[in-house]
């Protein structure tokens, strides 16, 4: 009995090839297709949130008012609360000058800005609402020679202070309401985050400092 087979023409090795490529041009393996589309998430999502991240961190910040310590400066009252923004660089590479507005946390755990009012290894007094440093009334300072301040704590009436190396003494611009280095002392430098250097926010306010 002779066994008959049905058989086509020959399929080719090109013809078996173009094939497999048309099936995989419809249906990519989704290794395929993560592949393509892994470089723009990280281009697009990754990398920017690691900057972002970075940024915060080590560089810049915004921080939002909570008092009104430092008004007429800094403000946070119900007509408006001024959002700041924070240069976080700067004090890593020098301490803070007079007159500057420093960005640290209190002892109380809350993050405040207050003024750099005495310097390292000097005495400082408040004395008819001007500060006096090592004898001598700071009138020539633009920020503090139009601020009155007033005495209490560790500056009472009469009283001077002798800053420590290393440390800062830190006053709020409006000191009939402000928790400052004349009742917690003087701050160590290193735990200055940031120096306060503009207000972004709100739009009537936006400025430099």
């Amino acid at each position: 009995m002779t066994d008959e087979r049905s058989e086509g023409p020959p399929v080719s090795n090109d013809a078996a090839r173009l094939g497999r490529d048309a099936r995989d041009a419809i249906q990519p393996p989704a290794a395929a297709a993560f592949g393509r589309v892994w470089p723009t998430l990280l281009i697009y999502l990754v990398l920017p949130a690691l900057l972002a991240v970075f940024l915060l961190r080590f560089v810049a910040a915004v921080t939002w008012m909570v008092s009104g310590s430092m008004a007429p400066a800094l403000r946070a009252d119900s007509g408006a609360v001024d959002g700041v923004f924070i240069d976080k660089l700067t004090p890593r590479l020098r301490e803070p000058g007079r007159g500057e507005i420093v960005y640290f946390r209190s002892p109380t755990g809350e993050w405040v800005c207050k003024r750099v009012v005495g310097l390292p290894n000097e005495e400082v007094e408040l004395k008819d609402g001007l500060v006096v440093v090592n004898g001598r009334a700071v009138v020539d300072h633009p920020a503090l020679a139009r601020i009155k301040y007033v005495n209490g704590g560790h500056l009472e009436p009469g009283t001077r202070v002798r800053i420590r190396p290393g440390n800062l003494l830190v006053l709020g611009d409006d000191s009939s309401d402000s928790w400052d280095s004349r009742y917690f002392g003087c701050v160590p430098a290193g735990e200055i985050a940031g120096l306060a250097r503009a207000v972004i926010w709100p739009p009537s306010r936006i400025g430099w400092l």
